[in-house]
């Protein structure tokens, strides 16, 4: 077997954290939401990310609390299935979803700058919803995004996500 390094080992800390995440099946109903449920909120989400879930069902914003350059993991780790429940989708009047995802790259040896790129998508009202399809839907135009950028610009380096806004699209008025 071979040794495991150190990032191998907090990437698998972090998926067991998620793993163990949703084992609990406890979704909120109907009439609450996330942006009210605090215990929900700190349950599913405090360990891994700094969150704002006050304008929720409109907008939040979810910080992650390690480094990553993985937008597997991170959009895994988002739990997609607990913020936009069947009643949250119901009630999106245009059925998308923009996520709008910050990275910090680095321009030149002291240079570092936040590149912001949105991955729209749409999120229908299914009460039997795949949100594994979802989420390789956003992994892929993040990949995609920053593939092309790299590709265009090779002098960047990517150093991390810094967060996600997710938000209703368009914004409602």
């Amino acid at each position: 077997m071979s040794p495991v390094t150190r990032s191998v080992a907090k990437r698998n800390g972090i998926i067991k954290n998620i793993q163990e995440l949703n084992d609990f099946v406890y979704f909120p109903d109907a009439m609450s939401n996330v942006h009210t449920d605090t215990q929900y909120q700190s349950m599913f989400y405090e360990q891994l990310f700094t969150y704002d879930f006050s304008c929720w069902p409109h907008t939040c914003i979810l910080r992650p609390k390690w480094k990553t350059m993985d937008f597997e993991i991170f959009v895994r780790t988002l739990q997609l299935n607990r913020i936009m429940s069947y009643y949250y989708r119901e009630q999106n009047p245009t059925k998308t979803v923009l996520f709008l995802f910050s990275i910090l790259v680095q321009k030149t040896r002291k240079s570092e700058m936040v590149f912001t790129f949105p991955v729209c998508v749409h999120v229908p009202a299914l009460y039997d919803f795949d949100f594994t399809t979802l989420e390789n839907t956003i992994i892929h135009g993040c990949n995609e995004t920053v593939t092309s950028l790299f590709k265009n610009n090779n002098k960047y380096k990517t150093l991390g996500i810094v967060d996600t806004y997710i938000t209703q699209y368009p914004p409602p008025n």
